[in-house]
C-alpha cells in the first residue's frame, strides 16, 4: 500500500520516523485497519518535520495535518480522517450534522433535505451507501450510479461539509464513531424509525425529521425513464 505523505515544509528531519511509528502503533492498538493507521502515522510525521529538532506536537498540530484531505475533494475518507475532521470542528465550537442514504439520482427532494439541514448545524457529513449496500437494499438492478459518481455530485453541493462511503446497511457504526450533534431523516420517517437515535439521546444528540417534498423520488424517476411510471 503507498500512501503520499502531506507535503509540508521541513524545519528538520528528527523524529520523523519516530513519530511515524509511535501513531502507527497506537493507530493499530486502537483498532483501526493498518491502512487507516498509516494515514494518521503520515500526518505525524509531516507535523513532527515542521519543527526544530526532536520536537513533540500536540493532537490540534496533528488535526492541521490531516483535516484539509478530507475537505477538498469528494474522494472516499476513511475513518480517521472524519473522526480527526470532526474533532478540529468541535474544537471551534461546530455544531456537527449527519445524513445518509443512497443519494442515487440526485433530485429537488436530495436539495431541499440538504438545505432543511443547513438549519440545524454549521458542517454536514454525509454517509453514501457502499454499491453493495444499495443492491442489498434496493435490488440487482441499483445503484444506477457508482458510489464515487454519487460522493462526486454531494460534494459539489454546498450544504455539505464531507462525504463518505460506508458498507453497511444502516450507518450506525458511523454513528457510534463520530457522535455529531445531530442527526437529520427525510419526511417519510418518523423519529422511532430513525437507526441511531436511541444513541444520540444517550448523550444528548438531537434528531430531526425534514418536511417531505412530494412528488420526487428516485424510484419514480428510474420508472419514468423506463415507460413503466
Amino acid at each position: 500500500h503507498y500512501l503520499s505523505a502531506p507535503v509540508r515544509d521541513v524545519s528538520a528531519v528528527t523524529g520523523a520516523g519516530d513519530s511515524l511509528c509511535a501513531v502507527f502503533s497506537a493507530g493499530l492498538a486502537a483498532g483501526y485497519a493498518p491502512t487507516e493507521a498509516l494515514e494518521l502515522a503520515a500526518a505525524a510525521a509531516a507535523a513532527a518535520i515542521g519543527k526544530v529538532g526532536p520536537a513533540t506536537f500536540t493532537m490540534h498540530e496533528l488535526l492541521q495535518q490531516i483535516a484539509p484531505s478530507v475537505t477538498q475533494s469528494a474522494e472516499v475518507h476513511t475513518l480517521p480522517a472524519l473522526q480527526m475532521q470532526t474533532q478540529l470542528w468541535r474544537e471551534t465550537g461546530e455544531k456537527i450534522g449527519f445524513i445518509n442514504g443512497c443519494f442515487d439520482l440526485l433530485h429537488p427532494g436530495h436539495v431541499a433535505l440538504l438545505q432543511f439541514c443547513t438549519q440545524h448545524c454549521d458542517r454536514l457529513i454525509v454517509a453514501v451507501n457502499s454499491d453493495a449496500s444499495v443492491r442489498r437494499l434496493k435490488g440487482c438492478s441499483r445503484p444506477i450510479n457508482d458510489a464515487e459518481t454519487r460522493c462526486a455530485m454531494l460534494q459539489a453541493l454546498p450544504q455539505v461539509a464531507t462525504v463518505t462511503v460506508f458498507e453497511d446497511d444502516t450507518p450506525l457504526a458511523l454513528l457510534e464513531a463520530l457522535r455529531p450533534d445531530c442527526l437529520i431523516k427525510g419526511g417519510d420517517y418518523q423519529p422511532d424509525q430513525v437507526v441511531g437515535a436511541e444513541l444520540l439521546a444517550s448523550y444528548g444528540g438531537r434528531v430531526f425529521i425534514a418536511p417531505f417534498k412530494h412528488g420526487y423520488a428516485t424510484t419514480r424517476t428510474i420508472n419514468r425513464i423506463n415507460g413503466t411510471g
